[in-house]
């Protein structure tokens, strides 16, 4: 070491230099004091503002070695600088500015999916109590789609949660889609559209399951609005009905009576499970006893003015056929939906995207709180401890803190109070070693004890659910990591100082 360090021996050497750069808790308004040697009461040399850099030569403690600049102090050559002052931590190695920003915006998506995944589930777990004590009961009586469901189907799909596939069984999805064939109304499409998904009974499930879930997920969170718009849907059903008795239906179906009458006319296109290389009978009644009429290919569209079962009625162009004026055609053939309701191509497409987004969303969120129910009972059966002895992050938490992070879920503030928060910090400020870069920015979050306890729980939940989910490749990391550490100190041991540093 230079000889005004004598006495001074680096934890680490660094070569070749390493760049370190402010970090982001660094005050703007602030200098930081550079010393002659690597401790508090060392002669103050100089000081650095903010947006400082400092090519580091070597670490002791929690302090930078560096060579000053010979313009500012033509006496010193090698003066210390601390890296972490008083839990706050002032320097980060300078990295690639790209991967810098690509690992912050990665670390903070991990982040914020994580801690919706954890609000998620215990919202999930909140509704999931609230049906078993009945209370949706009432609501899903008024709901258009939920009326439709026997109760104990419904109450094992809210119940299962992701695994929708081991109470939907193929015979329950065959009597489900028989029921909804027949049945007419708004807000069934979403349903329909699930029952004729493909990739055979488990993805089905997993379909039907999840629009039925969403739908009374949805009662739950706004039950009062709900009950409005079910209310409303069944006074229009009502005088809808009213209306249809008191129009004349065409001369030529005169024994048939229409179950909706569409005025204006509303138009239906070809739906995309319609094979593209078949063609649908049309009749002159709505049942397949009646006269066949002519046939419509697929890509045809149809202005339907009225409906009868799953049959929809139509103007035949008179090019046709000039003595058939209103025909029927099958809207759903065998549980096929053939014809959908078209409307702007523009919100359909939003609301597909939509639609799918949410579905996708749900699966996952459903999902991972499977995983992290699995992996909450793994660690409480104390399958964690042996793993987390070797892991470089939670081998220096106390094992009662650790534990109760893991308990809590997403509620992490009430178990990491602003006490066990400092303690963390000074343990932490002490500590040096790779894997700690993510709990050291947590801990200096910002909003308050709350906002603080989230993000340091969120950290070190994922860091223990890694080992959950790859425990023995987790193992292997953490031993390579001591093993390097363990040589580190070797090689510093043996890594002659500069001649200026002797001693």
């Amino acid at each position: 070491q230079p000889k005004l360090n004598a006495g001074v021996v680096a934890d680490e050497i660094f070569e070749p230099p390493k760049r370190f750069v402010c970090s982001e808790s660094f005050p703007a308004e602030a200098t930081v004091a550079v010393r002659l040697e690597p401790n508090k009461a060392s002669s103050l040399v100089t000081s650095l503002p903010y947006g400082s850099e400092v090519l580091a030569t070597a670490a002791r403690g929690t302090y930078l070695q560096f060579k000053l600049d010979k313009g500012q102090n033509t006496e010193v050559q090698y003066v210390w600088v601390p890296r972490v002052l008083d839990g706050l931590v002032l320097f980060v190695e300078k990295s690639d500015p790209v991967k810098v920003e690509k690992d912050a915006e990665a670390a903070a998506a991990v982040a914020s999916t994580e801690e919706a995944i954890l609000e998620q589930q215990d919202q999930i777990q909140r509704f999931q109590s609230w049906w078993a004590e009945g209370k949706g009961k009432e609501a899903a009586g008024l709901h258009p789609m939920l009326s439709l469901l026997d109760a104990a189907v419904l109450a094992d799909i809210i119940a299962a949660g992701a695994n929708y596939h081991n109470c939907l069984s193929a015979d329950r999805l065959d009597a489900l889609q028989r029921h909804i064939s027949k049945a007419n109304g708004p807000g069934l499409e979403a349903l329909q559209r699930a029952l004729q998904a493909k990739g055979g009974a488990k993805s089905q499930a997993r379909a039907v399951g999840s629009v039925i879930f969403k739908e009374a997920m949805d009662l739950f969170k706004n039950p009062a609005e709900m009950n409005k718009s079910s209310l409303a849907t069944s006074s229009e059903s009502s005088q809808l009905e009213q209306s249809v008795g008191k129009v004349e239906q065409p001369k030529l179906n005169a024994g048939v009576v229409a179950d909706e009458i569409f005025e204006p006319p509303k138009r239906f296109v070809c739906s995309e499970s319609f094979p593209a290389e078949a063609t649908v009978a049309v009749r002159l009644e709505p049942n397949k006893a009646s006269s066949l009429v002519t046939s419509l290919p697929y890509g045809s569209e149809v202005l339907a003015t009225a409906a009868r079962g799953t049959y929809l009625q139509f103007k035949l162009d008179k090019g046709q056929n000039t003595e058939v004026q209103y025909v029927w055609v099958p809207r759903v053939l065998d549980g096929l939906v053939l014809f959908v309701e078209k409307s702007d191509p523009v919100k359909v497409e939003k609301d597909a995207e939509a639609a799918a987004a949410v579905a996708s969303t749900e699966e996952a969120i459903l999902e991972q709180q499977d995983q992290i129910q699995r992996f909450q009972s793994w660690w409480a059966e104390g399958k964690g401890k042996e793993a987390a002895g070797l892991h470089p992050m939670l081998s220096l938490l106390d094992a009662a803190v650790l534990a109760d992070i893991i308990a809590a879920g997403a509620n992490y503030h009430n178990c990491l109070s602003a006490d066990r928060l400092d303690a963390l910090q000074r343990h932490i400020s002490k500590a040096n070693g790779p894997g700690l870069e993510a709990l050291q920015r947590a801990l200096q979050a910002k909003g308050g004890a709350k906002s603080q306890a989230r993000a340091v729980g969120s950290v070190i939940f994922k860091e223990a659910m890694d080992l959950f989910k790859n425990p023995a490749e987790m193992n292997k990391s953490s031993l390579a990591t001591s093993s390097e550490s363990s040589q580190l100190e070797q090689s510093v041991g043996k890594v002659e100082q500069p001649k200026l540093n002797a001693g």
